[in-house]
């Protein structure tokens, strides 16, 4: 019994130290595989992104349409919430998204408007989707509004989204909402820019 042993143990310690060996490199190599993450379509961006929205709303709501350009990029998109993506109105530039506001305040017969039960979720986008083709931060905005004019009051729900620049700059605004009830209260059409 001593001779079957003794034969046997150096090609049992050979065969256990290859078993080991291996194991320690399929280890190894899985580890590596395991380290490879990819990058979210979308993660969490400051607050900061939230709060320069909301302030752009405020000023908004106060009419003071020439405070609202220290918010916005000089070459801000506001894209309007009629037709597709490819044949909606869009408002390009500061000066003219500016003047179309303080146009539309002294034509529509708005006296107030009021913004409230504001949601904002600041967002990184690493990918564009097929929605809109931005990547970066964006703050989804919901909310209502409440505008009142001489005929009354209307009241809307709305969605917009706010794109930045790499200088914190408002450069896109993706508008969508129903406008029926602010068409009726003041005969206007929003998504006019002439």
């Amino acid at each position: 019994m001593k001779t079957i042993t003794k034969k046997f143990r150096l090609p049992l310690g050979l065969l256990f130290c290859s078993v080991f060996l291996i194991s320690c490199l399929e280890t190894k190599e899985n580890e590596v595989a395991e380290v490879i993450i990819e990058q979210p379509a979308v993660e969490a961006a400051s607050q900061k992104y939230a709060n320069i929205v909301e302030e752009c709303l405020n000023v908004m709501q106060d009419f003071n349409f020439d405070g609202l350009g220290v918010y916005l990029a000089d070459d801000v998109q506001w894209y309007w919430p009629n037709g597709g993506m490819e044949t909606r109105s869009i408002i390009k530039g500061k000066e003219n998204v500016i003047n179309f506001w303080k146009n539309w305040r002294a034509t529509s017969g708005v006296e107030s408007m009021q913004f409230y039960n504001s949601d904002f979720m600041p967002l990184r986008t690493n990918r564009s989707n097929d929605q809109y083709n931005v990547v970066g931060v964006v703050v989804l905005y919901y909310g209502d509004i409440t505008i009142y004019g001489k005929a009354g009051s209307t009241i809307v729900r709305q969605h917009l989204v706010f794109s930045f620049n790499d200088d914190d700059k408002i450069k896109n605004i993706f508008s969508y909402y129903d406008r029926t009830g602010i068409v009726q209260l003041l005969n206007v059409d929003l998504s006019s820019t002439n």
